[in-house]
């Protein structure tokens, strides 16, 4: 698979609203883990242990703060340890023990753990479909734009967007290409949209749709379209949701 092939199925994943686990392409294969024990303990604090595990995710996230330094691990794991060191301290006085403290501390906590559940589901998903993707008949690179293509594209997306160019002919021709990319890659999603309708025919699909319009509008600051608004008091006004019949 060329690098093109690559970046078109990355793209159609995200406009499909799969996600990816996130890392950066370094170019290179990374390094293999050193085996360490799945319950190690790299510290313990008053009687608290501080797994491995812990430090090995606040090296890999934030090694990049430290890279003047001699010793990077050391660098990171002093910050680490300073925070763990508070933190023992707390739990040590019964700060966590705070009933309003520890009621906030399980909402948050809920709340992350639901969310990464999900990501880690999505990681799932995405890596499935892409190699679904894969046993189609056409891939992205059947598919060329057109200089229609490319002006609708235009008009319906780009034009109405604030400081866009009044016409296509005033895009820079690197902003052009990306829209000949993305119009060809709409025309792939319309082919792979085509192919699921067909298929989907086999598969017994049952939607709540109560649970659909339930799901809550979240707090959002600054200017909010007009449509997006909560009202003084219940759930944010949307537009009526229409459900197609079946043929």
């Amino acid at each position: 698979m060329n690098r093109m092939r690559i970046n078109m199925l990355s793209c159609l994943a995200t406009l499909l609203g799969f996600m990816h686990d996130g890392r950066a392409d370094t170019g290179s294969e990374p390094s293999a883990d050193p085996v360490v024990p799945a319950d190690a303990v790299i510290a313990v604090i008053d009687g608290i242990d501080i797994p491995y595990d812990w430090f090995k995710h606040e090296f890999r996230s934030g090694f990049f703060r430290h890279a003047g330094e001699e010793d990077v691990r050391q660098a990171v794991f002093d910050d680490f340890m300073e925070r763990m060191t508070l933190y023992a301290l707390a739990k040590k006085k019964g700060v966590d023990q705070e009933p309003e403290l520890a009621d906030a501390i399980r909402s948050r906590v809920d709340g992350m753990r639901a969310f990464m559940e999900y990501q880690l589901a999505m990681t799932e998903v995405g890596m499935v479909v892409e190699a679904f993707l894969e046993t189609l008949e056409r891939k992205p690179e059947d598919f060329e734009a057109t200089e229609e293509d490319v002006a609708a594209l235009f008009r319906d997306q780009v034009s109405a967007m604030p400081g866009a160019p009044s016409s296509l002919d005033q895009v820079p021709e690197p902003i052009r290409k990306q829209l000949e990319a993305r119009a060809a890659m709409e025309k792939y999603k319309a082919y792979v949209g085509e192919t699921i309708r067909a298929w989907s025919e086999d598969l017994d699909v049952t939607v709540e749709d109560s649970l659909i319009q339930s799901v809550p509008m979240p707090d959002m600051k600054g200017h909010v379209p007009p449509m997006l608004r909560r009202p003084s008091a219940g759930p944010a006004v949307m537009p009526p949701v229409t459900t197609p019949s079946a043929p």
